[in-house]
């Protein structure tokens, strides 16, 4: 489990480096957090955006979860819906 869990932990962190990179090159001021969780992933999202006071939250969404989450994930209506700051999902 920890091989796994250091290999996710590897390509999240590359994936937001790239992500900041592209918004810095762009003149976007970006800031990025890795967090785990074992909990809710859109509760630890929100909790975080709370701890930082987040002024906007950026998810991708896939929209695949079915009926009552037709145009949004599970984790990015949860955010949407629990967040204190807005929330802008791109898909």
């Amino acid at each position: 489990m920890e091989a796994v869990r250091k290999e996710l932990s590897a390509k999240g962190s590359d994936i937001l480096n790239r992500a900041a990179n592209m918004a810095k090159s762009n003149d976007v001021q970006v800031q990025t957090r890795m967090v785990e969780t074992d909990c809710s992933v859109s509760m630890a999202i929100v909790d975080l955006s709370n701890k930082e006071k987040a002024e906007l939250i950026v998810l991708g969404t896939k929209g695949i979860s079915g009926y009552p989450r037709l145009m949004l994930g599970s984790t990015a209506a949860g955010a949407v819906s629990f967040a204190s700051c807005p929330v802008l999902a791109v898909r």
